[in-house]
């Protein structure tokens, strides 16, 4: 039984070209570690970059503002812009975290 929804408008591929058999690119499992390149996550799925999660988010902004946002996708196009901004605020953390570690590691390095 396949149970995937049919590809909706405006999906786009990650860096390397694949994408989900639905059309969408999709984070990892809560926790995990990105991907920087688009490589796949443990679970199957790719996750874009932070510049691609955001024009994406832009491109769906620009739909939904049209004079005329078609409501056949509109609950696809808020989910999906729901899941970019995830993508987009695990980036931030996880690039917090990178950060921290390297500010931690010059630190250390200057107190020996």
């Amino acid at each position: 039984m396949n149970s995937q929804a049919p590809a909706s408008k405006g999906s786009s591929p990650t860096r390397d070209g694949a994408a989900e058999a639905d059309g969408t690119t999709a984070p990892g499992p809560e926790g995990s570690e990105p991907t920087r390149d688009g490589a796949a996550e443990a679970d199957g799925t790719t996750e874009i970059g932070y510049a691609e999660a955001m024009a994406e988010l832009e491109g769906i902004l620009e739909e939904l503002e049209g004079e005329d946002p078609d409501v056949d996708v509109l609950a696809d196009r808020v989910q999906r812009a729901a899941t970019l901004i995830e993508v987009c605020r695990r980036r931030i953390a996880n690039a917090g975290v990178q950060v921290e570690r390297v500010v931690a590691a010059l630190e250390s390095d200057g107190a020996t």
